[in-house]
């Protein structure tokens, strides 16, 4: 059955107040709205729960038995459960805490910000980066002036994290986000302490869009394990050759050289201590890395962000140290001396 024009009948009074008149035929539950509002104008069925979410987070959550809402578009919220090896969490490591898929369908759905709330006993002061990627390991939301690669939020005194985006989802387009804190070296005084982490708000436009599955998506209860971080610094074990020109091919050997999303890079140094990052080429490993010596190369990461790099290390003959650096943890560096 469908439901239209309520008030557009001759001679009907509009009131000012919103009228809602459900109406029950034939077990059908209907539900009409007043003209001044958005106005359902479909068929509506008891079959799917659809939660409305307005963009105040302070309104409250209504949930009705409705396939089609006020705006007609709808966002759909799936929870991903991420394994983490009995849910211990170390000093020094970044641990996935959560993952989620967003699906906007009959509209394009726009995220202006999510809000994260920690509960547990494990202190603030341990989490000292919280942050979004999207699937493409490219970092949406964060609170860092300059978007950095890694950079994030931390927790507010009330233990909250507000992300700010924006984040646009095409009509039927899904993505995957995946919510990573990276924790202090060291956990001596907060063995045992657990920690939690969940959506507690969104903020997305239109305003009232209807959200399909729990969006108050929640990490496992982490427990601090370790004192300090129990994987072992990474090491380099030859460079070969250890000198040649610009263009030389080098490979690197040694141990534990992935890091964040499985990357393979090094890092290399001049006399100065400017730095450049170096990316591994097809083939590295967790124990080889492979590259050729360029003229020149950025001084930050940023292959998260997707701008062009805009700041350059120079290289010239002279006296270079290579080194490996995952998860913020470095290795021993190895001399490599550029040659004519």
């Amino acid at each position: 059955m469908i439901m239209n024009k309520l008030n557009s009948q001759k001679g009907f009074v509009v009131p000012l107040v919103i009228a809602v008149v459900v109406i029950l035929v034939g077990g059908g539950v209907y539900l009409a709205r007043n003209k001044t509002t958005n106005s359902i104008s479909n068929a509506v069925s008891s079959t799917t729960t659809v939660t409305i979410l307005t963009s105040n987070e302070n309104s409250s959550v209504i949930k009705n038995q409705l396939n089609q809402d006020l705006t007609g578009k709808i966002l759909t919220v799936t929870p991903i459960t991420f394994p983490n090896n009995s849910n211990k969490i170390n000093g020094g490591s970044t641990v996935p805490f959560l993952s989620f898929t967003l699906k906007a369908d009959n509209g394009d759905v726009q995220i202006d910000s999510i809000k994260i709330k920690k509960t547990g006993t494990l202190s603030n002061y341990y989490l000292k980066n919280i942050f979004l990627v999207n699937e493409s390991n490219t970092i949406v939301y964060d609170e860092s002036v300059n978007r950095e690669a890694m950079s994030g939020g931390k927790l507010n005194s009330n233990s909250e994290l507000t992300m700010t985006g924006p984040v646009l989802l095409k009509s039927g387009e899904t993505q995957r986000f995946y919510l990573y804190v990276a924790l202090d070296e060291d956990l001596k005084y907060a063995k045992g302490d657990t920690v939690m982490l969940e959506i507690s708000a969104l903020n997305i436009k239109p305003a009232n869009v209807s959200i399909v599955g729990d969006w108050r998506v929640k990490s496992p209860t982490m427990i601090a394990d370790r004192y300090e971080n129990a994987m072992p610094d990474p090491v380099i074990s030859s460079v070969v050759p250890d000198n040649g020109p610009v263009g030389t091919s080098v490979v690197l050997k040694g141990t534990r050289f992935a890091g964040f999303e499985s990357d393979k890079n090094a890092i290399i140094e001049n006399y100065f201590g400017q730095r450049g990052i170096i990316y591994g080429e097809t083939g590295s490993t967790d124990s080889l890395i492979k590259f050729k010596l360029a003229d020149r190369y950025c001084t930050r990461d940023m292959s998260y962000i997707g701008d062009p790099c805009t700041t350059f290390m120079i290289i010239t003959p002279g006296v270079y140290w290579i080194y490996v650096s995952p998860w913020g943890k470095s290795s021993n560096k190895i001399q490599f001396t550029v040659t004519n």
